[in-house]
This record gives C-alpha cells, sequence and structure tokens, in this order.
C-alpha cells in the first residue's frame, strides 16, 4: 500500500482559494534547481531537501478543493472500466496516467475521491506522481499538505515546486533558507 485515506482538512486550508473568484489570501514561492537536468530523480531529491523534515506531517491531495484525484491522471475512460485500469485510449491515455489509476484501485481511493491521504511509501509514490508531472506535462498536481495548514506544495512539469503559505512563518522560513543554500532560485509570486 502506499497510500491510507486520512481526515478532511479542506478548513485549514481556507486561505487557498485557487478556484474562487475571492480576493487572494495566500502567498506562494517556486523553487527552482537549474544545476540539476529536469528528471525524475532530480526532483524527488528536491522534494526531500526541501521538506525532508516535514515528512510526518505531509498529506496528499487534491489539486484543489472538491476536485477528483481523477483530474491528475486524467483518462478518458468509461466509469465501469475504473475497476481494471487498462489502457483505454491511445491518443489521450497513457502508461504513467493508467499506472496511477492503478495504485488508486489497490489502495481503495474511489475514482471521485475528492480527500486526503497519508503517504506509507514516500518513494513509490514520488515516483508515480513524479512520472505523471514530468512525462505527461501540464497536468494539475496532486498537493502535498502540511496538516497544520501552514503551507502545500506541488511539483512541477519544469521541474520547480510551487509552494502556497497564508503567511510568512518558520516552516517556510526554513524552506528558503534551505534552497538558497543549495543555490536553487527563488521566485516570489503575486497572483
Amino acid at each position: 500500500m502506499l497510500l491510507k485515506k486520512t481526515a478532511n482538512i479542506d478548513e485549514r486550508f481556507s486561505w487557498l482559494s485557487l478556484l474562487s473568484n475571492n480576493s487572494v489570501s495566500y502567498e506562494k514561492i517556486e523553487i527552482y534547481d537549474f544545476k540539476n537536468k529536469c528528471e525524475i530523480k532530480n526532483l524527488q531529491n528536491l522534494i526531500y531537501k526541501l521538506f525532508n523534515d516535514d515528512r510526518r506531517s505531509l498529506v496528499i491531495g487534491p489539486c484543489a478543493t472538491g476536485i477528483p484525484w481523477n483530474d491528475f491522471a486524467d483518462i478518458v475512460e468509461e466509469i465501469e472500466n475504473y475497476e481494471i485500469p487498462i489502457r483505454l485510449d491511445s491518443k489521450y491515455d497513457n502508461e504513467f496516467e493508467v499506472r496511477f489509476m492503478k495504485m488508486m484501485v489497490e489502495n481503495g481511493i474511489e475514482y471521485d475521491y475528492k480527500g486526503y491521504c497519508e503517504i506509507l511509501n514516500w518513494n513509490q509514490l514520488l515516483d508515480l506522481v513524479l512520472s505523471i508531472v514530468i512525462n505527461v506535462k501540464g497536468t494539475d498536481s496532486l498537493k502535498f499538505y502540511n496538516i497544520d495548514g501552514s503551507y502545500c506544495f506541488y511539483p512541477h512539469y519544469t521541474c520547480s515546486i510551487g509552494v502556497y503559505y497564508k503567511e510568512m512563518n518558520e516552516k517556510i522560513d526554513r524552506i528558503i533558507r534551505r534552497a538558497n543554500r543549495m543555490g536553487a532560485c527563488i521566485e516570489y509570486i503575486k497572483e
């Protein structure tokens, strides 16, 4: 098992209004490591270096509140085929997304699940998620949420990591210091 469903933490991220027309109530940084090639292994290492202290406090969840996990593995299929993920439409589906759907079935994650999961196997899960992010490109990634509500992050197909946070806090400060020590580029985003 890679994942186990956990409690809903939507209320802790009420400040993260990605899909609403409300005024922006969060800040964002993007971290780039231009010294390394854009490969799964390098992006995985960057995630571990920046977020390792918080791994026990991180859960994985939807790209935005109310969006089902299937939106990440955007497979063109009929819902009745969900129990047996196969390559369904060679024009649209790919091996990475089909592997993701298979993982969802094996871990009891429903097709339209909109909640959060505890990560039981970081290496395998990151390999699976990053293979979609890097190889499929443009897919909104699932996000990794700190259960205390202080921040969440997502990997991007450019091999950057986007970090959303409500306000500067000690965890964000630590992440920025680590990125600086690594020589990574940090961009402060105003949305």
